[in-house]
């Protein structure tokens, strides 16, 4: 019964993009994405130990090669997300450092 009541109560986080700013280039070709993003717990539990992790993929161009530009700061933490709570996080994306 106690596995049985584990499994029915689950948190359930839903992200929404609030804002989004878009640095200019800087160094020659470094740009920084800086996106302001909700998270709301509609689960029955509350969520333990929350951290906001990303990736960019590019859709028209590469960058440097490539077209995932990954984080570039320690992610956002909150010990938790009660039931029917929002809190705004946040995550910023930044193309790699190269020695020019």
């Amino acid at each position: 019964m106690e596995k049985h009541f584990k499994l029915n109560n689950q948190p359930c986080i839903i992200p929404k993009i609030t804002d989004t700013i878009g640095g200019k280039c800087f160094y020659k070709t470094r740009r920084q994405l800086h996106i302001t993003l909700n998270l709301e717990n509609v689960g029955d539990s509350p969520a333990l130990c929350v951290y906001t992790i990303g990736y960019l993929k590019l859709k028209y161009t590469q960058n440097n090669g490539g077209d995932i530009v990954n984080m570039s700061y320690l992610p956002d933490y909150l010990p938790n997300v009660t039931i029917n709570q929002t809190e705004k996080f946040s995550v910023r994306f930044e193309t790699k450092e190269y020695a020019y």
